[in-house]
């Protein structure tokens, strides 16, 4: 009997001990975070406004003030970098842009949203700011570009349905769109002669120069000298001389027209007068087609289908400026490509040096009107006819 009850005891001594430890572990389970699209942390980045989020050594950071070369697992007093959680597959997740962004007035905001793990059967991601609905996407990479983004504090929401229409899930974040008039220091609170700065790490703007606090303080300005507790980060810059960069399609021509399936080769060219081109965005009637990161500016788009589409580019400079280009339609139609040979000469004929060798050829097309053929040799274009003989002298 007393063995009985010391066995039990000893039962519930053990399962006491372990359950804190099997929950807590279920907790680290949950906060594991999508962080697929969240870009890697830099050190030779500046993260000059709070709330960017970037993954390292496998998780995911986000920034509680400026910082440059501190890496999110140094051991500093006060390290600018706030945990999130660890990566793991997570199921509806805005990546682009990222939470607390700030963005210019008037600017081209790209959302873009990933599914992943248990979400499954999607028939469309939703694009909301607030309440209202910007657009949608039927189709993985989900993307919409938001053009002219108005001034204010806004809520960017996605929202995934199945095929039944039944919601699946949902992300949002928070992004600023202000007036830039501060250069560098855009989204930098202004030091405060009544604020207490608690901890040490607290950026603040002031006299066009901006600081982080070393240690406690209150009402001792940023520019005293004395044991001063504000260390200088650098000057605020030149406000709102950043100038956007410049964009355009250069290829295909406008209302061009191609076949189903055709791969279409998209050429933009971008610059920036105050500044580096960072990437170039190609879309098809606000979906995310692909990126260019290095001039020439060029992607080939594959696998189209039959429709009408307003093609568009958006570049963005080193210092997060975007312009969006004008935008040109191409026509995708669906039917065979004509067929055509060589009848005239015979494979293999020879000719002497400088002969002229006539060319003949047949064409058709099933389903439509052969508009010409054209002759090459070794790649080169020689010439093209529109007439039905089909030929070319050269």
């Amino acid at each position: 009997m007393h063995k009985i009850k010391l066995t039990y005891w000893y039962l519930m001594f053990v399962i006491l001990a372990v359950l804190p430890h099997l929950l807590t572990a279920q907790n680290v389970t949950d906060q594991r975070q999508h962080c697929n699209g969240i870009p890697v942390w830099s050190a030779s980045q500046v993260y000059a406004a709070a709330g960017n989020v970037v993954t390292y050594q496998g998780k995911k950071y986000s920034n509680k003030w400026w910082t440059k070369n501190e890496s999110p697992t140094k051991s500093m007093n006060a390290n600018p970098w706030q945990y999130l959680g660890d990566c793991a597959a997570g199921a509806l997740a805005i990546v682009e842009p990222t939470a607390n962004a700030l963005m210019t007035t008037g600017s081209t905001v790209g959302i873009k949203a990933l599914v992943s793990g248990a979400l499954a059967n999607v028939a469309r991601v939703e694009f909301y700011v607030g309440n209202q609905k910007l657009g949608q996407d039927l189709s993985a990479p989900y993307t919409f570009v938001w053009q002219n983004a108005s001034q204010g504090t806004h809520n960017l929401v996605v929202k995934a349905y199945g095929l039944d229409n039944t919601e699946l899930g949902q992300d949002q974040i928070s992004i600023k769109v202000a007036d830039n008039t501060q250069g560098d220091c855009w989204g930098i609170p202004a030091w405060s002669a009544t604020q207490v700065y608690a901890k040490p790490g607290n950026v603040v703007a002031y006299q066009g120069k901006k600081y982080r606090n070393k240690w406690w303080t209150r009402n001792e300005r940023p520019a005293d000298t004395d044991g001063n507790p504000w260390e200088l980060l650098g000057d605020c810059g030149g406000g709102s001389s950043n100038v956007p960069p410049t964009v355009s399609f250069t290829q295909p021509a406008n209302n061009s027209q191609f076949r189903e399936g055709q791969s279409i080769d998209l050429r933009a060219t971008a610059q920036d007068s105050d500044g580096q081109v960072t990437k170039v965005k190609f879309y098809a009637n606000n979906t995310l087609l692909g990126e260019a990161t290095n001039a020439p500016y060029t992607f080939a788009w594959s696998g189209t289908l039959a429709g009408q589409y307003q093609l568009t580019a958006v570049a963005q400079d080193n210092d997060g400026a975007t312009t969006t280009s004008a935008a040109i339609t191409v026509s995708v139609v669906s039917g065979q490509p004509p067929a055509v040979n060589i009848t005239s000469p015979n494979s293999g004929s020879q000719f002497a040096q400088n002969a002229a060798i006539t060319i003949k050829a047949d064409a058709s097309d099933a389903d439509g009107t052969v508009t010409k053929v054209a002759f090459y040799a070794n790649g080169q274009k020689l010439g093209e006819t529109t007439s039905a003989t089909g030929t070319k002298l050269i």
